[in-house]
């Protein structure tokens, strides 16, 4: 608001406006005052003050009401009274041709004055305030008035600012219960003068469905049905995206039973393996302790019968030494005999050894017959120990037979230890092969779980872009895809139409896909004709196929060549910032030039958040020293939640009220 100095205290106002009340005014702002005994309260979306700079004929004016249900303002022709109704419609969002004045909002601007500034408290008191958390008990809503254009500002008790949006004004008045454009709140002394003077039944009509708000209600019941009407297509078609959903299911629940009964088979299998493998290992060591006893007991037969034989050994070389002795004496008896003087000496000595000789040869034949008796068991010796020879021969070659059977033996049970060693291995090895795939069944398990996951969301993905590319048109509008046919098929036309527009654009960044369906949302479903008679026929076809909204339709000559936008490109990329141009794919050349012409795309640029903006205005890297003709100044920039900031003197912000994308869906699914 202004400094300049408020009005004198009087019962006056600057334009000699009186206010009518029971006492005198007791402030320096005009007030009038309850004399009531009670202090009464204001009830919810009453004006409590409104202030008015440099409007129409006030310069600087400002008026508190009562808390009462009833206001009367007074004065003279011409002094400011209608003043007052039409700045708490404006400022309460009213357009300016519903005050019967102007229809251009910067007529009110006081003359000389570059500027108008609107400014009113309602009280939000009370069971029903709106928001209370968040304006508390007055709500201040101020409307700024400029030469080119006007901006709001809705504040809360604390004087903080809450929004800059006329949304925000207009939640307000629906949830106060405000009209400020019903001539039943508000009648103005033109629309007054019109109605009474000028007005035919058919105005009539309609003034009485604008004061009854029922044509609000037409509209608010045509939105409906519309609503229900695109529920219920939503519920069919989600209907049938959950049969192919079971039926995806029904498929994958097989393959997961199958895949379960093969893995209990190979749990079978890898069991059965390993008692397999275990039983012929328990087999061989069976075996293998069999053949060691016999090998043991061989032995030990072998050590007796060797025994035997060294003592028959022995044996024989006894007998060998005594008949070799005896062999001696007889040699040696038969020299003697055989000898001449030894016969003589034994005749002259036998009388006298006669006796002797007789005990001699006594004693020689039980010799004798000692020996022969010797003999006779030298003899049974010698049968016994050809026998044992014998015995000892085939002992021997039963020994050489069992030394290779030995031999094998050994050489079998070192196979078998290989054997067995190579089967320790091997079960080694298969436990650790089970204990991986016990792991990989684990891991496998937990990644088809997340393939099943994935399979069920690429499977909806499939079904929503199946659905998209089966008919892409259908998003702007049921009544679309029959028209363009209608179209195609229509042969008055000098060149066929190009449109809906959003058909030949497609977003490459999936990022910045919502910004930019944000900033070209009113310009995707319009058409554009090359001249006035295509565009007549093209309204033909649309009164016969449209159902509520009509597209835009532009008439413009199609064009052959882009238009040179290198130099603001050049611009925006040497700041390091990217337009919306760059992130686009156009494959008609006339779009791009509507979209050049129309949403200047390539002086667009697209940042992160709101921060950056203050930083790049902050940094004045779009202040370019000189703009050529075929070079745009970056006015304008979109954050990637939608929000739009406009780059110019004022640096204004407009948020977004994050409705969900619409155009692009089909662009992001498959990115």
């Amino acid at each position: 608001m202004s400094n300049s100095k408020r009005p004198h205290p009087s019962t006056a106002d600057l334009n000699n406006n009186e206010i009518i009340s029971n006492s005198p005014v007791q402030s320096k702002k005009l007030k009038s005052v309850d004399n009531s005994n009670g202090k009464k309260s204001y009830t919810i979306g009453q004006i409590k003050e409104l202030r008015m700079l440099n409007f129409m004929c006030h310069k600087n004016f400002s008026i508190e009401f009562h808390p009462t249900s009833m206001q009367i303002v007074t004065g003279a022709n011409g002094s400011g009274k209608s003043t007052i109704a039409n700045a708490i419609c404006l400022c309460l969002g009213a357009q300016a041709r519903t005050t019967g004045r102007t229809t251009n909002v910067q007529s009110f601007i006081r003359k000389g004055d570059t500027h108008a500034e609107l400014s009113i408290t309602l009280a939000n008191e009370g069971a029903e305030a709106y928001k209370p958390e968040i304006y508390g008990k007055n709500i201040h809503i101020i409307r700024r008035i400029g030469a080119k254009q006007s901006s709001y500002k809705i504040l809360g008790e604390n004087r903080q600012v809450i929004s800059t949006r006329k949304e925000t004004i207009d939640e307000i008045n629906q949830a106060l219960s405000i009209s400020p454009e019903n001539p039943l709140c508000v009648l103005h002394q033109e629309i007054a003068k019109t109605f009474l003077l000028n007005s035919d039944s058919q105005k009539k009509y309609q003034f009485y469905m604008k004061v009854s708000q029922l044509d609000q209600i037409k509209q608010a019941y045509e939105a409906a049905v519309y609503t229900v009407q695109s529920i219920h297509q939503r519920i069919n078609n989600m209907k049938d995206r959950h049969e192919v959903m079971l039926r995806a299911i029904e498929l994958l629940e097989r393959d997961v039973k199958k895949i379960d009964i093969r893995r209990e088979q190979d749990k079978k299998q890898r069991e059965l393996e390993a008692e397999l493998i275990l039983a012929r290992g328990m087999e061989a060591q069976q075996e293998l302790v069999k053949l060691q006893s016999e090998l043991d007991q061989t032995q030990k037969s072998k050590d007796i019968i060797e025994a035997r034989i060294i003592e028959a050994t022995n044996q024989i070389r006894y007998f060998d030494q005594q008949i070799e002795t005896l062999a001696n004496e007889k040699s040696d008896l038969e020299k003697d005999l055989n000898g001449r003087s030894g016969l003589r000496e034994l005749k002259l000595h036998f009388a006298k050894d006669q006796k002797e000789t007789k005990l001699m040869i006594y004693c020689l034949s039980r010799e004798c017959e000692k020996h022969h008796e010797t003999l006779k068991e030298n003899e049974q010796d010698r049968i016994r120990l050809k026998k044992y020879i014998d015995e000892f021969e085939a002992i021997n070659r039963q020994s050489n037979h069992s030394e290779e059977q030995r031999v094998n033996l050994n050489e079998e049970i070192q196979n078998r230890k290989r054997q067995s060693t190579e089967w320790n291995k091997t079960m080694e090895s298969l436990t650790d092969d089970l204990n991986i795939n016990d792991d990989n069944i684990r891991k496998n398990q937990s990644t088809i779980n997340c393939i099943q996951n994935e399979l069920k969301q690429k499977q909806n993905d499939i079904d929503e872009l199946k659905k998209i590319e089966k008919d892409k048109t259908n998003i702007y509008g049921a009544w679309v895809p029959e028209c363009l046919k209608a179209i195609e098929q229509e042969t008055r036309f000098h060149r066929k139409p190009i449109g809906p527009i959003g058909r030949h654009i497609r977003c490459i960044e999936p990022r910045w896909s919502y910004a930019v369906e944000k900033h070209l949302a009113a310009s995707m479903s319009s058409f554009v004709c090359t001249d006035s008679h295509d565009e007549h026929i093209l309204l033909e076809l649309f009164s016969k196929y449209c159902r509520g909204y009509r597209p835009t339709v532009i008439v413009k000559r199609f064009s052959e060549e882009l238009p040179d936008v290198s130099g603001t490109l050049e611009r925006v990329q040497r700041a390091n910032l990217l337009s919306v141009y760059q992130v686009l794919k156009i494959d008609n050349i006339t779009v791009a030039c509507i979209l050049i012409d129309h949403k200047q795309i390539e002086a667009t640029i697209l940042i992160e958040d709101l921060q950056e903006a203050t930083r790049i205005r902050q940094s004045g890297v779009l202040r370019w020293d000189r703009i050529y003709g075929k070079v745009k100044q970056v006015g304008e920039a979109l954050t990637y939640d939608g929000s739009n900031i406009k780059l110019d003197k004022a640096f204004r912000i407009y948020t977004n009220d994050r409705q969900p994308a619409r155009y692009f869906t089909s662009n992001n699914t498959q990115a």
